[in-house]
């Protein structure tokens, strides 16, 4: 008798085990466009709201510069969020309030030639957040506060400087001893990551740049992996935890990297060059990863392994994703694909219902 009960809690740890280790699956949404032939997703919420960017007319070779603008997806409408009086707008963050964070021209210029600022979108009004002191500034990162993250031209800093928006204000949050910084995200606590200068590195040259995260006030050097000389952080979660990607050897290939607890870690590749984007609090992230075939595919990173999300994603025959911007706590991810006739839009991949645990156990005589 107990060798049977043994054999049987064998086959259950066993089932649990290969069900836990098996690779997720999703569904894919296209999100559509303003009228154009082509979106571009950039960030989803904790409710799978997502903004990014859509073309209103027909873009062509012979005309790349047609109108795009921000967006706001809710409830299966894409919603256009205007302008700032120019042609052009992209939202690059949204917090679970449905706020929304990003850039968009002043004049109707060409990108990028048009001048542009950061806004912030709220209760239906795109507000100009305006620049630290020079005349481009772009956001792309907002928290569950409304505070905003982004890069600024500066009179300080023929680089220019990155920068906290919070109650009204911009703040320089300075760099790391060197030349430029710029910010890329920001979580609920208001630890802020990015890139900054250092000072000059004989075996890096200037300007050199580094990862850092910035938290009360002090931006910490989160450095490199295997003697690379640049990083860039892309995210942060409310862990605290940074994606980022970094050089190795030198400059060589770029390396997607999680930094936890003061440990930065190499997430792999898919064969090449690897960009991370997106970040939950579970520790998964989603980029891009340069394949086998030369092409960048949309990768996600769960339990320590690196899938494509392309051989885990149903209904997308045709298309390739290229990469993916965010993930969300509900595991819900954006990513962007072109198909075999060029159109190219947004999606969001929803969690394919698990399969159904057997309905009874099969006793073993």
């Amino acid at each position: 008798m107990q060798a049977r009960i043994a054999l049987v809690v064998g086959l259950v740890a066993a089932l649990v085990c290969a069900r836990l280790s098996a690779a997720p699956s999703y569904v894919a949404t296209p999100l559509g466009t303003l009228g154009g032939n082509g979106s571009f997703a950039n960030a989803i919420n904790a409710t799978g709201q997502v903004t990014g960017f859509s073309y209103l007319t027909l873009a062509t070779p012979t005309n790349p510069n047609t109108q795009w603008h921000a967006f706001l997806y809710s409830g299966g409408v894409m919603r256009d969020l205007g302008t700032l009086g120019g042609a052009f707008s992209s939202g690059t963050g949204i917090n679970a309030s449905g706020q929304v964070a990003g850039f968009a021209s002043l004049n109707n210029l060409p990108y990028p030639y048009a001048a542009e600022h950061a806004f912030l979108y709220s209760d239906g009004v795109l507000k100009d957040l305006g620049t630290l002191s020079g005349s481009n500034s772009n956001a792309t990162g907002i928290n569950a506060s409304g505070q905003v993250v982004g890069s600024s031209e500066s009179a300080v800093d023929p680089y220019g400087r990155a920068f906290l928006y919070s109650n009204g204000v911009m703040t320089d949050l300075g760099t790391l001893g060197g030349p430029g910084a710029s910010a890329s995200g920001i979580n609920a606590s208001g630890q802020v990551t990015g890139s900054a200068g250092l000072p000059s590195v004989p075996q890096c040259g200037t300007p050199n740049t580094h990862a850092f995260i910035y938290s009360n006030g002090a931006m910490q050097d989160l450095g490199t992996l295997s003697g690379g000389c640049t990083s860039n952080g892309t995210a942060i979660n409310d862990a605290g935890q940074v994606i980022g990607q970094s050089t190795v050897n030198g400059y060589q290939s770029d390396r997607a990297f999680l930094w936890s607890n003061g440990v930065m870690q190499d997430l792999g590749t898919l064969g090449g060059d690897t960009y991370p984007f997106g970040i939950n609090s579970e520790g998964d992230v989603v980029g891009s990863s340069t394949a086998a075939d030369g092409q960048g595919h949309a990768f996600l990173y769960t339990n320590g392994t690196m899938y494509d999300l392309n051989q885990l994603v149903t209904g997308l025959a045709g298309t390739l994703l290229s990469n993916a911007f965010g993930i969300n706590d509900s595991g819900q991810i954006v990513a962007n694909g072109c198909s075999e006739s060029l159109i190219c839009q947004a999606f969001r991949l929803d969690p394919a219902a698990a399969p159904a645990p057997p309905a009874k156990a099969l006793a073993i005589e």
